[in-house]
């Protein structure tokens, strides 16, 4: 799968949802991460392209974003930033994998 037109895998995980947010373990980095609601719905899209093998960006996990919580358009590059910076927190805690 390809996040961003770059070429992505995901690394070993388990996982735990509780209540808004879902708890992650990394098998491999022996990391903790823990997921908003917004974060873990930005994971869940990740996830279904990827067992979809389906190319994905920002702009389409925004949008996604966008239609759950009813936010106008006008707000697009604000949903892109936040949406950016989740990924660069997935790649930091090596959940995800360049």
């Amino acid at each position: 799968m390809k996040l961003n037109k770059i070429e992505t895998s995901i690394s070993p995980y388990t996982f735990e949802t509780m209540n808004d947010e879902m708890v992650i373990y990394n098998e491999e980095s022996k990391k903790i991460i823990v997921l908003n609601q917004t974060a873990m719905l930005v994971w869940k899209k990740i996830m279904e392209s990827s067992l979809e093998n389906v190319d994905i960006c920002t702009e389409d996990i925004a949008s996604a974003l966008m239609k759950i919580y009813d936010i106008s358009e006008s707000e697009i590059n604000a949903i892109c930033n936040d949406v950016d910076e989740t990924i660069d927190l997935l790649f930091q805690s090596s959940l995800l994998k360049k």
